[in-house]
Parts: C-alpha cells; structure tokens; sequence
C-alpha cells in the first residue's frame, strides 16, 4: 500500500466469510467493517498520513525548541522572539527537516501544529511558519 494511501483491500477467497487482519505498529485514523460486495471487502480503514506528518512535524520542533530552551531564557518575549528566530535558524540549516515541516504545515494548518507542540515559544512562531510556507509548492 502506498504510503499516503487511504484505501486498504483485502481479497477474500470465496469460500470464506471471515477476514483477520493484524495491525500493528503507528496507525493514525480509523478502521471499520467497510463493505463486502463479490468477496471483496472493502475496509473503512483510514491512514491519516496528515495527521501523522503533523505529529512528526511537531516533534521535531519541540526537540529544537526544548535543546534551545536549556541555553536561553524565554522569560520575557524578546527572549521568546530570540529562542524562536533561533529554532527557525536551525531549521533552515537543515533542509530534510525544513521541508518535513513544511510539507506537514502544507497538510494541516499552523493552529493545528501549534497546539501538538508543549513550549511558549511556539505562538511566537506563527508567522514565522506562515512564511515558510509561503511561495512552496
């Protein structure tokens, strides 16, 4: 299955009526039964890749923010708009996370990233993202 897939099918042998699937490992999203129509079942099974690219997205900025938090105050918001310009610094130097953040942000809105990440520096940040995002296509 293709990694941004949303679909999964199952081909059943027509002398059954029954279908086992094991899941296992980081699925976002949902399953149900679907529909079954010539053996085929057709699973109501939901990989929400966006929202997984947010997760990850998400992550990688409160790992950035948490290693800049240790070595700057972000008490007053000069110290915040200090700790953020710096973790945007630190994006842009390494691009394989730059675009894993832009593509999430491209998949999600910036609100929805926001509040998956556990520092103040972050609402600093918000028109920092918009304008990273700004002109990708």
């Amino acid at each position: 299955m293709p990694r941004d897939s949303n679909e999964l099918r199952f081909n059943m042998p027509r002398d059954s009526n029954e279908l086992r699937c094991n899941v296992s490992g980081s699925v976002y999203g949902s399953l149900n039964t679907g529909q079954i129509a010539n053996n085929i079942l057709t699973a109501g099974c939901v990989v929400n890749a966006q929202k997984q690219r947010l997760t990850e997205a998400a992550a990688e900025i409160q790992k950035i923010l948490d290693q800049l938090s240790q070595n700057y105050p972000t008490i007053t918001i000069a110290d915040k708009a200090t700790v953020a310009a710096k973790a945007m610094e630190e994006m842009e130097q390494k691009p394989e996370i730059k675009m894993r953040i832009i593509k999430a942000l491209q998949a999600g809105t910036t609100a929805e990233i926001i509040e998956l990440i556990d520092n103040p520096v972050v609402k600093i940040m918000t028109p920092m993202f918009d304008d990273l995002t700004a002109g990708v296509n």
